[in-house]
């Protein structure tokens, strides 16, 4: 039997009985294919200033809405307030006039007259006056200071 190591013609190259391939005297060059190009991303450069713009504007569009709808309520209630004011001022009216006319003037004198009250040219009447206490007033420490350097040089 023939050992492993003898073996050797197994490690030489032999063409055997395969086809070569045969070459052509002029060569055609291999076509080129277009490479793909790469997608661009689309990028989307977002200002922060711009945004935070955007969104100051809408909160005072939101406010002035606000604000127009309150106008207009309070302009309303402006309404029924002055229609209100009206109708007090009519009503006042009409009660200083059933007051006025409610009471007799002279049957009053009379009344008052029978109750002991006295007319006013016959009352001896004697002026009061008051003189209130004097304060001494007490320098501040500014005028103090501002005598102090008058007299140191005077």
């Amino acid at each position: 039997m023939a050992r492993r190591i003898d073996i050797q013609y197994i490690r030489l190259y032999t063409d055997g009985t395969a086809a070569r391939k045969m070459e052509s005297a002029v060569r055609v060059p291999a076509a080129t294919l277009p490479k793909p190009r790469k997608q661009k991303k689309i990028l989307i450069h977002v200002d922060p200033v711009a945004i935070l713009g955007l969104i100051v504007a809408a909160v005072m569009l939101i406010t002035m809405l606000c604000g127009v709808c309150r106008h207009y309520q309070l302009r309303n209630e402006l309404t029924v307030m002055r229609s209100y004011v009206q109708e007090l001022r009519n009503e006042n009216e009409a009660l200083h006039h059933t007051y006025e006319n409610g009471y007799d003037l002279e049957q009053i004198q009379k009344t008052a007259l029978a109750l002991g009250m006295v007319p006013q040219d016959q009352v001896n009447t004697l002026q009061v006056t008051l003189a209130a206490p004097v304060e001494e007033e007490t320098p501040s420490a500014w005028q103090e200071f501002y005598t102090f350097l008058t007299g140191l040089f005077a």
